[in-house]
């Protein structure tokens, strides 16, 4: 048996704010022509089809589309909604789909949403749809459900895995391994204080967990409990990970194979790095319609930046300069100076505090002569 595991399309989604449906089109056809080569027997999607709760027309009719060419293959689709989603919009004719081999679960139930495949031996999928601590309390009124690991201890409660044959968990949530660590990009939208956090361990039993959420592909602690990850990258800190689409493959033996089927993007998104005058020649000589982020390594001001490099790279995405790269719980030099410093001292340290760097010579001459003229 064999499945694809996807997740957290966002399908609509910007990336600063150019619009990744003409990309996002081109991965949904390489997963119709992946599922013509390899005859998967079922397509798993966890979470997060669009990315804001109110998709924007383009985007629905991205996915009409992409449901409809899945309808033509011999192959079950299971889709579960994710915290991006609208689970009321998701929903729209679910029961119809189902004529088609498509199967929605948006709203967590007392029994978790089976589909049973029977092929060598009996394959249980379950969809559980995002869910907040509450949804799963309105539904167990008497049981003390406070924290998403109770949710779901309190869900899977209910699940039999000692039927025979495999078990398969689809599930939108934030899991974590036993010291508390996830793999996390800055694309993701998480609890503060960490709230929403569940610790793998507690779905280990199932033959495979395909998970959703989490924007880069990996396992947590456990092999069989794996984020796909997105499809496309959606931040910088996600291209340290390459992306692939996760094919999946059991049978009766234990355990299961992955599969992973390279994709290349139709604009795939670059980092690059040092100093000015070198990257502005590279992209004269090189222009690309890739996303390009740039590092630059020079500390001094050069004007027009993105305007200079936008010619040769016009999906250029972010200029960076060594400027300004303060954290948000750095010590605050100036809160602390004595009230009897010079302005130029005041800026020498402000300069410091910003850059990382003691302010030059001819820099610090340049203030003091503007100090006297204000004075």
């Amino acid at each position: 048996m064999k499945f694809f595991h996807l997740a957290d399309l966002h399908l609509g989604r910007t990336l600063h704010k150019y619009s990744l449906i003409e990309d996002q089109k081109y991965f949904l056809d390489f997963v119709i022509k992946q599922t013509d080569q390899h005859n998967p027997d079922a397509i798993v999607i966890a979470g997060d089809i669009y990315d804001r709760a109110i998709p924007s027309a383009e985007a629905t009719q991205l996915f009409d589309y992409f449901l409809t060419e899945l309808s033509k293959r011999e192959c079950s689709t299971m889709i579960i909604s994710g915290n991006h989603d609208s689970a009321t919009r998701l929903s729209y004719a679910g029961n119809f789909f189902r004529e088609f081999n498509i199967h929605l679960a948006t709203e967590p139930k007392e029994q978790v949403e089976t589909i049973v495949l029977n092929l060598d031996q009996a394959y249980y999928f379950y969809l559980l749809p995002f869910f907040k601590p509450v949804n799963i309390k309105n539904l167990y009124p008497e049981t003390e459900i406070d924290t998403y690991q109770q949710a779901l201890e309190q869900i899977i409660s209910g699940i039999d895995l000692s039927l025979p044959g495999k078990h398969i968990l689809i599930a939108h949530q934030f899991f974590i391994n036993q010291s508390g660590e996830a793999i996390m990009s800055d694309s993701e939208q998480l609890s503060v204080g960490g709230l929403d956090r569940i610790q793998a361990e507690l779905v280990k039993d199932f033959d495979y967990v395909a998970l959703g959420h989490l924007h880069q592909p990996h396992h947590v602690q456990y092999e069989n409990v794996r984020y796909s990850g997105s499809p496309l990258v959606y931040s910088a800190s996600e291209l340290a990970r390459p992306k692939f689409l996760s094919m999946i493959e059991m049978n009766s033996e234990p355990g299961f194979k992955l599969h992973k089927i390279p994709f290349e993007p139709l604009h795939p998104v670059y980092l690059i790095e040092g100093k000015f005058a070198a990257l502005i020649n590279q992209a004269r000589e090189n222009p690309s319609e890739a996303y390009i982020y740039i590092n630059l390594s020079d500390y001094e001001p050069i004007p027009d930046l993105a305007i200079r490099f936008k010619r040769f790279y016009p999906r250029l995405l972010e200029v960076r300069t060594p400027y300004f790269k303060r954290s948000a719980d750095s010590f605050n030099a100036l809160s602390a100076a004595p009230n009897e410093l010079s302005i130029g001292q005041l800026f020498a340290l402000f300069h410091k505090e910003e850059t990382g760097r003691i302010i030059s010579d001819s820099d610090q001459i340049i203030i003091q002569e503007l100090e006297e003229k204000v004075n």
